[in-house]
């Protein structure tokens, strides 16, 4: 490493730290889903699954809470980073979460097929708060 490089590595880390830190728009990952994600991430009926409960089931869990970070971290970011978030972590972890095959295999069809009407959105039961404080 060489001098320069030192004071690159010096001015980066002044830079990061005049930073105000930027607060979240949702508190928790249960907050996310029910406030953002659900509303907004509507697919037609048919071969989609959902659990209502989502947040007993740990592989669920983790993986929409990976989606809650990268999307407060995008909505920081410039315009494009927003777009970037659905096209390249949105889309991808929600085609694996919703999936006949994918995490949530064990539910039954969300919705039915053929039907032209507008689909709800995917349900969210209150988490018990013993399950929210800790999350």
């Amino acid at each position: 490493m060489t001098y320069e490089d030192d004071d690159l590595d010096d001015a980066a880390a002044i830079d990061a730290a005049a930073e105000p830190p930027r607060e979240p728009l949702y508190i928790s990952v249960y907050d996310f889903v029910d406030d953002w994600l659900l509303p907004n991430y509507q697919r037609k009926p048919g071969p989609f699954r959902w659990d209502p409960n989502w947040f007993d089931n740990f592989e669920a869990v983790e993986r929409l809470t990976a989606l809650w970070y990268a999307f407060e971290a995008a909505r920081h970011d410039a315009a494009p980073a927003m777009a970037a978030f659905w096209l390249n972590t949105l889309d991808p972890m929600m085609r694996e979460l919703t999936s006949q095959e994918g995490v949530f295999w064990y539910v039954r069809l969300y919705g039915e097929e053929g039907s032209a009407a507008s689909p709800e959105p995917f349900r969210s039961n209150q988490a018990p708060a013993e399950v929210r404080e800790h999350g």
